[in-house]
């Protein structure tokens, strides 16, 4: 089983780092070979780790939003089911008066399951109408909503991987500037050497 585990960490490993833009990865890889060329543990361990804290700060902007949209979508469910929104989008027509219909056909049509959702939370007939009527109004100031809503997502996804990426780059830069200068000063000592 640990087999297993261990190739399940190298192909989430290799896809993490194939990801990567081409520059960055030819930094890491730079930056995991000493001064004579050859692949150091050390410094492969060291290069993995700042590969693990920039998906990791990827990580944490993505959950932050998941909880986000996880505790949104339970205090939703609270009032109004997530199965009955579902139907009623799967019943969505362009035509406002069309779609309303179509919530209302049938024996167990959206509109009589949101009634008798909402008459088993102890609500009324006539204040399931109210919320229904309220909840027809709002579906264009919903709309918009959720739309700023993945706008909002996709700028700090896009914000979180820009800061992400350049902590990495900046990271690895000066480890490959130190690592040229390493190799600068061995050469350079080696070629005043009396010879």
């Amino acid at each position: 089983m640990l087999i297993v585990y261990l190739l399940c960490f190298c192909l989430v490993s290799l896809t993490a780092f194939s990801a990567l833009p081409a520059e960055v990865r030819s930094l890491i890889l730079d930056n995991c070979r000493n001064s004579q060329g050859r692949l150091r543990p050390r410094y492969v361990a060291r290069e993995m780790l700042s590969v693990a804290r920039f998906y990791a700060q990827m990580l944490f902007a993505a959950s932050l939003v998941a909880c986000v949209v996880l505790i949104a979508a339970v205090w939703i469910d609270d009032y109004i089911k997530l199965q009955l929104i579902a139907e009623a989008l799967e019943k969505f027509e362009p035509d406002a008066a069309a779609w309303e219909e179509n919530l209302k056909a049938g024996p167990n049509s959206v509109s009589s399951q949101f009634t008798q959702h909402h008459m088993m939370q102890g609500g009324t007939q006539a204040g399931a109408k109210m919320l229904m009527w309220t909840l027809w109004r709002l579906v264009p100031v919903a709309t918009v909503l959720v739309f700023a809503g993945m706008l909002l997502y996709l700028r700090l996804m896009s914000q979180s991987f820009n800061r992400a990426l350049r902590d990495l780059v900046r990271e690895e830069s000066a480890r490959d500037l130190r690592r040229i200068r390493r190799r600068y000063l061995q050469n350079t000592a080696q070629s005043q050497r009396p010879g």
